[in-house]
């Protein structure tokens, strides 16, 4: 009968980090005999792969773990938007003043911006000219309402 079940012992070295002698010392095997099994077996080989791809599996998990993060934050930001859109529609029929539309379509804008980061989609509006010529047309109406 084997003195030494070097299937385990295999395992348990080939996940250790400790060298031929640590080991040896460890498990009270002589260390030429460990020596021997580590050489024939090429252990070492085999332990610098299971590195690898440990070290593979962990940015694998570090990816999608972000990967997951970065997916529930962007929904947060779209909840929170859409919810926003929602509360600034009920406010629009309250709007008295120009300058309180001019806020209004400010944080519009910006909550629109952070909703089509989180979807992935671009910042800029294409179907819309120039927002200057917004300003522009809110300015008129201030102006409008001081002379009346």
């Amino acid at each position: 009968m084997a003195k030494y079940d070097w299937n385990v012992i295999k395992t348990q070295f080939i996940t250790s980090s400790l060298t031929i002698e640590e080991f040896a010392t460890q498990n009270a095997i002589p260390v030429g005999t460990l020596r021997r099994q580590v050489s024939q077996g090429k252990w070492l080989e085999e332990r610098d792969q299971v590195e690898i791809k440990v070290r593979s599996k962990s940015i694998e998990f570090s990816v999608n773990n972000r990967a997951a993060r970065l997916a529930k934050f962007d929904d947060d930001c779209i909840e929170i938007a859409d919810d926003f859109r929602k509360k600034a529609k009920e406010f629009l029929h309250q709007i008295d003043s120009p300058m309180a539309l001019k806020a209004l379509t400010g944080a519009m804008k910006d909550t629109q911006a952070m909703a089509r980061l989180a979807l992935g989609a671009s910042t800029e509006n294409q179907a819309v000219g120039n927002t200057q010529d917004f300003s522009v047309w809110l300015e008129e109406k201030e102006n409008g309402e001081r002379n009346s």
